[in-house]
């Protein structure tokens, strides 16, 4: 058994004995989503920098930002964007305009 494994397993023993433990401080939790499903993708240093560019700049993070490009992608892969995908466009452009709104001019 491999030692990151190990390490889950001991992790995860420990929380079913102390469910009301407080939660680590550099642990973020989200709800209120249905983003249940991860998609690895392989950059160059080159292409993940500009991406961490784009997302430090929008105060996002960068999984926010790849999200967005994606879900713009496949909403122009469609004639016609079915209702959630059009949801999901406007959920990214609330974000845009949230973080737009947010950073102060220079």
């Amino acid at each position: 058994m491999g030692e990151k494994l190990r390490q889950a397993l001991a992790e995860s023993e420990e929380i079913e004995r102390n469910p009301d433990a407080v939660v680590r401080t550099d642990t973020v939790i989200t709800r209120g989503h249905n983003r249940t499903r991860t998609l690895q993708v392989r950059l160059n240093d080159a292409e993940l920098q500009a991406l961490e560019s784009v997302a430090a700049h929008r105060n996002l993070p960068v999984s926010t930002v790849a999200r967005e490009a994606l879900l713009r992608f496949l909403a122009a892969q469609s004639e016609t964007p079915s209702p959630e995908a059009m949801l999901n466009q406007i959920d990214a452009l609330v974000v845009a305009l949230r973080s737009a709104l947010s950073t102060p001019s220079i």
